[in-house]
């Protein structure tokens, strides 16, 4: 079981956020007023800084979602921080950064990583990171059919692939996935929730990856 983790739950997850070094942006549901309105205005007529007032909260959260596994690949492969670094560059996109081409390189250089490692949980875990540093390049502008679902998952991805890491990683996998999800859903902002709202919801599959994704994208359209 991860060292972060034990009988108490989502309380230790708080914790390996806090741990990472990663940083924190307190994204939350409160000061949102309006936001629903905004949001749905931005995401029919996006301009260029539009799209990015619009993924810089999202950036945000993907950053601390994606500093939920961050343990699980440096525990499994010390002295490596490329997803560590993809991670950083997410969170500067987020506190008002620039979407650039240092920012898809430092996506890539974590999915690198994640094909270079064969411990599994460790892969998911990189590839958290590299999706946070990815959710800045999404297309707002594709919302139907699976072009939007593909979409969707790039600000759904780095909560799964963490939750997904995580699990694969504990010696008692029961419930683990569930925390870090619910911890992802605790800490979303309503701006998040509302751009996810634009893409279709995910649908559900075979594979625990599918599972994983539908279920939060289900519990995000029912967050207030």
């Amino acid at each position: 079981m991860p060292k972060w983790f034990n009988s108490f739950g989502t309380r230790y997850v708080h914790t390996a956020v806090r741990n990472s070094k990663c940083g924190h942006s307190r994204t939350t549901k409160n000061g949102q007023s309006g936001v629903k309105e905004i949001m749905s205005s931005i995401v029919d007529q996006a301009s260029t800084k539009e799209v990015d007032t619009l993924l810089r909260p999202a950036a945000l959260w993907a950053a601390d979602c994606a500093c939920l596994a961050l343990p699980v690949f440096e525990g499994k492969v010390p002295g490596e921080n490329r997803p560590r670094q993809a991670i950083a560059g997410a969170r500067e996109f987020g506190n008002g950064g620039r979407r650039n081409v240092e920012l898809r390189r430092l996506a890539w250089a974590a999915h690198t990583a994640a094909t270079q490692c064969d411990i599994v949980g460790a892969k998911y875990a990189a590839r958290s990171a590299m999706l946070a540093a990815s959710l800045p390049f999404t297309h707002t502008s594709l919302r139907l059919g699976p072009q939007g679902v593909r979409q969707g998952r790039h600000v759904l991805g780095p909560a799964v692939y963490a939750a997904l890491a995580c699990e694969i990683d504990s010696e008692n996998p029961s419930g683990i996935a569930d925390s870090v999800l619910n911890l992802a859903m605790s800490i979303v902002s309503e701006s998040v929730v509302c751009l996810l709202q634009h893409f279709p919801l995910q649908p559900q599959g075979r594979t625990r990856l599918a599972e994983l994704f539908h279920q939060l994208d289900g519990a995000l359209r029912k967050v207030s």
